[in-house]
């Protein structure tokens, strides 16, 4: 899974070769991003990302850009 975190802050996953941006499931007008509390620093690791979210859910990228 490919992962962005764009210039605005917010999480876009890419899907069919688009980024899409990420809607929080707390908060219909709001995307997922670093303005929560819940959000993380993402963690490089050797082969992989990951990136901590709200509910302790981890999401785990081969490829993960910061605009």
């Amino acid at each position: 899974m490919d992962g962005l975190i764009d210039t605005n802050n917010i999480l876009n996953i890419k899907r069919k070769q688009e980024w899409v941006p990420q809607i929080c499931k707390y908060s219909s007008d709001k995307n997922c991003g670093g303005h929560c509390p819940f959000f993380d620093e993402p963690n490089e690791m050797s082969m992989q990302t990951s990136l901590e979210i709200c509910e302790d859910k981890t999401l785990y990228f081969d490829n993960f850009e910061i605009e």
